[in-house]
């Protein structure tokens, strides 16, 4: 027959603001993965010692919650607020950046933002992604390689980017249509390819709770034009990534912290060669941009 422990008055600790972190480190102590109650007492740790620094007052805590809260509310299939957070506030790409320590000649990872789309149409090489969007074509193509500049047939190159107003397809007026976004897979000499339009800067969604943040913080909210990229293949560690045309004003102020070197290149205007290579009439811009994968 089991017996419960008596206690005794003596045998209770206050909670206080000396005892809070012991008394609430105790209640993790058992968790039965060794990894999660790391992640536990580092999350509680820091959680404890804000309070203690920063003393909010229980308004300020609840506007916090209630912040959370709304934050999740907004999330739907096509918009992801905490993913818009996770990039503004920079841990987006410090974890990625953690977690992938890639040779120097490696393409680098940037943010995947908050418009990703796992259902976007596969699509043959050198298709159309504009949807009839309006907007300067250009041609976006290029090689998916090993580190070793061997090229990485069937791979899966998944693009989405904004229209020449900075908008996104889930964000144009009138009924939701798929533009501007495809996944393609390479061919035997690792190539993929499409027709686009020139991409533009623009602000982050401001109108839920990253924009409040942001205001609360007298941050700017935009974003240097950029087009979104995911590369996978089998063998390969996956690639989440953007490109960053030249030239953009806004390429050192990045809201999303997204910028890195290597990640940018130019438009370039294209040239006969190209005509006949696309097989599109002049004028339109090129974009070439080759990816080198890490084996997993």
């Amino acid at each position: 027959m089991s017996t419960v422990r008596e206690f005794k008055s003596d045998d209770i600790v206050d909670f206080n603001e000396d005892t809070a972190l012991d008394l609430i480190l105790a209640t993790v102590k058992d968790t039965p993965s060794p990894r999660n109650r790391a992640l536990f007492e580092s999350l509680l740790r820091h959680l404890i010692g804000f309070v203690r620094e920063a003393r909010p007052t229980p308004q300020e805590w609840r506007t916090g919650l209630d912040f959370l809260k709304r934050t999740g509310q907004m999330c739907t299939e096509l918009r992801d607020e905490f993913g818009l957070l996770d990039a503004l506030l920079g841990t987006e790409m410090l974890v990625d950046i953690i977690n992938r320590h890639r040779p120097e000649n490696a393409t680098p990872n940037s943010v995947l933002g908050p418009f990703f789309n796992p259902d976007a149409p596969r699509r043959p090489y050198l298709a159309d992604i504009t949807g009839d969007v309006p907007g300067e074509h250009v041609v976006l193509y290029g090689e998916v390689k090993s580190l070793d500049g061997k090229p990485i047939a069937g791979a899966d190159v998944d693009i989405w980017q904004t229209d020449e107003d900075g908008k996104y397809d889930a964000q144009m007026p009138g009924e939701f249509n798929v533009n501007l976004r495809g996944k393609f897979t390479t061919d035997e000499r690792g190539r993929y390819a499409c027709v686009t339009v020139r991409a533009h800067h623009y602000d982050v969604p401001t109108d839920g709770t990253g924009g409040e943040m942001l205001r609360a913080m007298g941050r700017k909210a935009g974003r240097p034009a950029h087009i979104h990229l995911m590369i996978e293949a089998p063998g390969y560690d996956t690639v989440i990534t953007e490109i960053f045309p030249t030239g953009d004003p806004l390429i050192g102020s990045d809201a999303g912290f997204g910028v890195r070197k290597r990640l940018i290149a130019p438009y370039l205007d294209a040239t006969p060669a190209d005509a006949e290579r696309f097989s599109m009439p002049l004028p339109f811009l090129t974009m070439p941009f080759d990816f080198a994968l890490v084996r997993s």
